[in-house]
């Protein structure tokens, strides 16, 4: 018989014990799909990570400021400009990013001052280009997967964006995960109310959002052998029926036998 000292602690041991009855009685979920026999090409990427549900917004990369407002043009305004080089892996740290620009001579402008910051910031940086995509309206949030050394593999989502380190309201679970799963997980967060109708702002679509994180844990399960972390930050949630969108993939391959981690 164990012995609690304390109302809040008897309160929190009772709702954990419902807690772990609810998950005792939800199905198994569905078996780990296969797993891939090579690891995911370069060129094929992108279409892989689509075909599990991270769907990234329309967007071209450019050599030049000139040439980023002309590929700016071809999407469509609104645009964010964000600079490539091996020196701006943080972007928002070095002025890397430019948001809601809406037309040709702004995106020349912001790639020629970002160009400017970053040779400021370190003066033998390298600049690959710059990326242009559309802007994608919604609510910002995180989800990732990564091999904990001490449980396996594990799920995290959250509110992301740039605040992601200070809010800090994230939900973890063990994968593979289900729709349920997913859900708890989602309905779990401090800030859940934000994904519905909050101060007259239609609600998210936390279906697109459930079935992000799904793909995502099938897509990691697959590849575990050779992907050792996926974070999504920003992911962005649409409203109702309108989808989620990655803005933002960062993958990180796992060492193989005989390289130099």
């Amino acid at each position: 018989m164990p012995f609690i000292h304390g109302l809040p602690e008897t309160m929190r041991a009772l709702r954990n014990l419902v807690r772990y009855a609810t998950v005792l009685q939800r199905p198994v979920p569905p078996p780990d799909p296969p797993v891939a026999a090579r690891a995911p090409g370069a060129a094929a990427l992108d279409a892989l990570l689509a075909e599990h549900g991270l769907v990234p917004p329309r967007s071209a990369l450019a050599a030049s400021p000139e040439e980023a407002a002309a590929r700016a043009a071809a999407i469509g305004f609104p645009v964010a400009v964000k600079i490539v080089s091996p020196q701006a892996s943080h972007k928002t740290e070095v002025g890397g990013v430019a948001l809601h620009l809406t037309d040709a001579s702004a995106v020349r402008a912001a790639a020629e001052r970002m160009a400017a910051r970053l040779k400021a910031h370190d003066a033998r940086a390298t600049i690959d280009g710059f990326l242009v995509q559309e802007m994608v309206d919604g609510l910002e949030m995180l989800i990732g997967v990564r091999e904990d050394p001490q449980f396996g593999p594990i799920m995290a989502v959250g509110f992301g964006g740039v605040a992601v380190e200070a809010i800090k309201d994230v939900a973890i679970h063990l994968l593979p995960i289900d729709h349920g799963i997913a859900a708890d997980m989602i309905f779990s967060l401090r800030g859940a109310e934000l994904l519905g109708t909050f101060r007259g702002r239609e609600s998210r679509d936390t279906a697109a959002l459930t079935q992000t994180m799904i793909g995502l844990s099938r897509l990691f399960t697959a590849y575990r052998p050779w992907i050792s972390d996926i974070e999504v930050n920003p992911l962005i949630v649409r409203a109702r029926d309108e989808g989620a969108c990655a803005v933002d993939v960062r993958l990180i391959p796992r060492a193989q036998p005989g390289e130099v981690a």
